[in-house]
């Protein structure tokens, strides 16, 4: 179990790496793991059903992390039943593990710190040492490091409690070097590696050599050592061959295929990745498949052969919609449950507060008759007591009207979150519904025979023009309601706009292809300090609004210049322009509909988002624009920390 449990946190850690690791090489079986639930008497567990709960939520995990959270809520309810307390720890250990996956890694952390507080109790060290491991990779990914340290640290030393050997041991080591690599110490990373080598080669752990040889190699490519780089990745090559493990063999061929194309050997760049492509082809590595196309496109670019690299590009395009769009909308209806129980939370604290006043002004009353007891009873203390009393009333005073405060501003709060849900809602009511409800009718009509074929080729090609839009408007709500749900994790470092901004070219171009839009990149200066994941959709959105605005035939220029210590890039558009209401409307941040040279339609969100992310990474956003003269939209980033 804790072999198995080690791999899942290296692939969550692993650059690049494909979280169904497992389930793509047929390890997991998720069927037979839920027969063997089901077959359990969970209404009055005892403790030995209760470990099998755990042991098969462990293992469940990677195929489908919910009905493993399932199954943690389960074995949890019975642990308390029983007083069972390692069955409870653990439930909680699996429970972190489930809001890791979902990168809710403050609440994970709060499950690992209940299992902690249980295996204190009990003085299982083994148990500790995993939850500090879990402790670890949160910190790691809210870019607490130096917690993260202290937490794999504290992993290894309630290891060698165990035993000097432990086969935990090597993953935590493993962690600590990808740290390191992460914050730039790749000499430092590659100390850790050869540790975690050196300990696997003892335990004879054939399948993690593969991944700690694949890791260094990463590391001694961040310090421009290809040579070393390229040694690493054909040792991991040679130990993921003893393993059969052809996941590995493909991410080691993709690495030595993106470094022969930086170097120009395209022709062996070629013959790597077809034999990586050939072997995702065999194994069906949905994911893997991404990467190698995404490295093919690259490669057909750097031969000029850019028709065959926009084929790959759209090829990418249709494999990633078909793994993602299913999950979108189940991770819509999981954000408006967010909501639902946000409100609730807001209205119980908003009920706690007003019975604290009740509170309050129940001690003033006792507080008054115990002054008029002490009066007729100790009456040389009158003068003493009266001063104490008033001074007390004062306070209790005081306190009632911050709390009176607070509370008018949590209605307010509570007042601007049910506005925004409604209009938030509204929004996917009308926008998200209505292409459905168009192909619902037009397959109505053609099945009635009320359609010929033509009609039907014509309803479809406008159908996949919505569909984009409708695309494009749940990637921004999904990226809009992460960051209010738990606020974004900002990793900040130096980025590339230019090849940022190549990068949105071609997908806007694919995407608009209809207008035969003109579209240049004359950034002249590139590289900024912000967070490479959200300026990447700041890009896409304004790239986005200006084709969305311009008509057919019609030019969009990027631009980039450097004022003192920030550069300033420009998106500027010949399109339909704004008026000064609409210029404000985008500037007030509010949802509002708008609707394309095409018909394309808008809510606001996406130019909203952009001003949100660009504020985050320390910039500024603003825009000029006349009504039928087009628009430009600039923002500025520091180009140091």
């Amino acid at each position: 179990m804790i072999g198995y449990y080690v791999f899942i946190f290296l692939s969550t850690f692993t650059i690049g790496s494909d979280s169904t690791s497992f389930k793509d090489r047929g390890l997991i079986k998720k069927d037979v793991i839920i027969r063997a639930y089901e077959a359990l008497d969970t209404n009055n567990g005892s403790i030995n059903v209760i470990n099998q709960i755990n042991e098969l939520a462990y293992q469940l995990h990677p195929a489908d992390y919910l009905k493993s959270f399932e199954l943690a809520k389960k074995s949890l309810k019975l642990a308390r039943k029983r007083h069972y307390l390692k069955g409870e720890a653990e439930a909680f250990h699996l429970l972190g593990i489930s809001f890791y996956h979902v990168e809710n890694y403050l609440i994970a952390d709060q499950y690992q710190n209940r299992c902690i507080e249980i295996a204190k109790k009990i003085k299982n060290s083994e148990l500790l040492a995993r939850a500090y491991n879990a402790k670890g990779l949160a910190a790691y990914h809210l870019e607490r490091y130096e917690n993260a340290h202290e937490y794999f640290q504290k992993s290894l030393n309630y290891l060698n409690k165990i035993s000097q050997n432990h086969s935990y041991k090597g993953a935590v080591m493993h962690n600590i070097a990808t740290l390191y690599d992460d914050e730039e110490k790749s000499k430092m990373a590659l100390k850790f590696f050869d540790l975690a080598i050196a300990f696997n080669l003892k335990n004879h752990n054939g399948l993690w050599l593969g991944q700690n040889y694949y890791e260094k190699a990463i590391a001694y490519r961040h310090l421009s050592n290809f040579k070393a780089a390229i040694q690493n990745s054909k040792t991991s090559v040679h130990y993921a061959n003893k393993v059969n493990d052809d996941k590995m063999i493909v991410q080691n061929l993709i690495l030595q295929g993106s470094i022969a194309i930086d170097f120009g050997e395209l022709y062996k760049a070629q013959s790597l990745l077809d034999s990586a492509n050939q072997l995702v082809s065999k194994n069906h590595f949905s994911k893997l498949r991404l990467a190698t196309l995404k490295s093919l496109s690259q490669l057909a670019e750097k031969r000029n052969d850019f028709k065959k690299s926009l084929g790959f590009e759209r090829e990418y395009n249709r494999l990633y919609d078909s793994l993602y769009n299913v999950n979108r909308f189940k991770q819509l209806d999981e954000f408006r449950a967010y909501f639902d129980t946000e409100q609730k939370q807001k209205e119980n604290e908003l009920l706690k507060k007003l019975n604290l006043n009740q509170k309050i002004q129940l001690e003033n009353r006792n507080y008054f008759i115990l002054a008029i007891f002490l009066l007729l009873s100790l009456s040389i203390y009158l003068a003493y007591l009266i001063y104490i009393n008033n001074k007390k009333i004062r306070k209790s005073n005081q306190v009632l009207i911050h709390q009176n405060e607070e509370i008018s501003t949590q209605k307010l709060e509570l007042e601007e979150l049910n506005q925004l849900k409604n209009k938030f809602f509204s929004i996917i009511s009308h926008d998200l519904r209505g292409p459905l409800s168009s192909l619902s009718a037009m397959l109505k009509l053609y099945e009635d025979g009320h359609m010929n074929e033509e009609e039907l080729k014509i309803f479809m090609r406008e159908l996949d023009y919505n569909f984009v839009n409708t695309s494009s408007l749940v990637d921004n709500l999904l990226v809009w309601g992460k960051s209010q749900m738990q606020g974004e994790v900002l990793s900040k470092k130096r980025i590339n706009l230019c090849q940022m901004i190549d990068d949105a070219i071609s997908l806007i171009k694919v995407q608009h292809k209809k207008k035969r839009l003109k579209i240049y990149n004359h950034a002249e200066f590139c590289y900024a300090y912000a967070d490479a994941e959200t300026m990447s959709v700041v890009i896409r959105n304004l790239l986005n609004n200006a084709a969305k605005f311009t008509p057919e035939g019609g030019e969009i220029t990027v631009s980039s210049k450097k004022e003192e210590m920030n550069i300033v890039v420009c998106i500027k558009d010949n399109g339909v322009g704004l008026n000064e209401e609409q210029k404000n409307e985008i500037l007030k941040r509010s949802f509002h509909t708008s609707v394309g040279t095409n018909k394309e339609k808008g809510t606001g969100i996406g130019l909203m988002i952009c001003q949100e992310f660009i504020e985050k990474n320390g910039g500024r956003f603003w825009l000029e624009s006349k009504k039928g003269e087009g628009s430009s939209f600039y923002f500025s980033l520091p180009l140091k920390n």
